[in-house]
C-alpha cells in the first residue's frame, strides 16, 4: 500500500487485536504516525479481553488525559470489552461515567448483566432505558430471556416479555418465543411450553 492514512492504521491495528496479536497490535501502534480515538480504544478493549484490565485502565487515562475524545461508540466498546472479560464491575463503572449513552450502549449493560445471571440489574436497566426516553429493542428483550433462562426464573421471563408488547411495542419474534419456551420446558412447565 503506498499511502497509508490513520484508517488503514486503525484496520490493521483493529485486525491484530481481534485476532489475538497483542505484540503486533501494540507494535502498530507505536508506529503509526497518528493516532485516533478508534485506535486507542482497540488498544485498550485488546488488553481488557486479554485479562490485562490494569493495562486497559492505563490506555483509557491516556485517553481521558488528553487524547481526542472518546465517541459513545469508543465507550461501548470498552464498557463491551470489560463486560466480555468479567469484569462486570468495572463494566458498571466505566458505563456510569459515560457522558453520553444510546440504545446501544444500554443493551450492552443488559448483556453483561445477563450474561451474569443478574436478572434484576438487566432488567433495571430497561426500566431505566424507558425512564431516559429511550426505547428498547428486540436485542434488549432477548438479553433478559436469557438471564431468566440462566437462572430459571418464569416469572421475569414472563413478565419481561408481557412489558415489552404492552408498554413498547415490541413484537415477540421466533427466537423470544423460543427462548420462553425453553424456560418453560426447564422449568418443568411442559404444558405451557407446548401451547406456546
Amino acid at each position: 500500500m503506498p499511502e497509508r492514512d490513520v484508517v488503514a492504521w486503525t484496520v490493521m491495528l483493529l485486525g491484530f487485536a481481534e485476532s489475538g496479536r497483542a505484540e503486533e497490535a501494540i507494535w502498530l501502534f507505536a508506529c503509526a504516525p497518528e493516532r485516533n480515538p478508534d485506535m486507542w480504544t482497540a488498544l485498550a478493549a485488546m488488553h481488557c479481553r486479554s485479562g490485562d484490565a490494569r493495562e486497559a485502565e492505563r490506555v483509557m487515562a491516556a485517553v481521558d488525559g488528553g487524547i481526542p475524545a472518546r465517541s459513545v461508540v469508543s465507550w461501548t466498546v470498552m464498557v463491551e470489552a470489560y463486560a466480555q472479560a468479567g469484569h462486570i464491575g468495572l463494566a458498571a463503572q466505566l458505563f456510569s461515567r459515560m457522558p453520553e449513552r444510546d440504545t446501544v450502549s444500554w443493551n450492552v449493560m443488559v448483556v453483561a448483566y445477563a450474561h451474569c445471571a443478574r436478572v434484576n440489574a438487566s432488567v433495571h436497566c430497561l426500566h431505566m432505558m424507558h425512564v431516559l426516553g429511550l426505547q428498547p429493542n428486540g436485542s434488549s428483550l432477548l438479553s433478559v430471556l436469557c438471564a431468566c433462562n440462566h437462572i430459571g426464573t418464569v416469572s421475569s421471563a414472563s413478565q419481561s416479555m408481557v412489558s415489552m408488547m404492552l408498554d413498547h411495542g415490541i413484537t415477540p419474534q421466533p427466537h423470544h418465543i423460543s427462548c420462553l419456551v425453553d424456560i418453560l420446558g426447564r422449568a418443568g412447565q411442559l404444558r405451557n411450553a407446548q401451547e406456546l
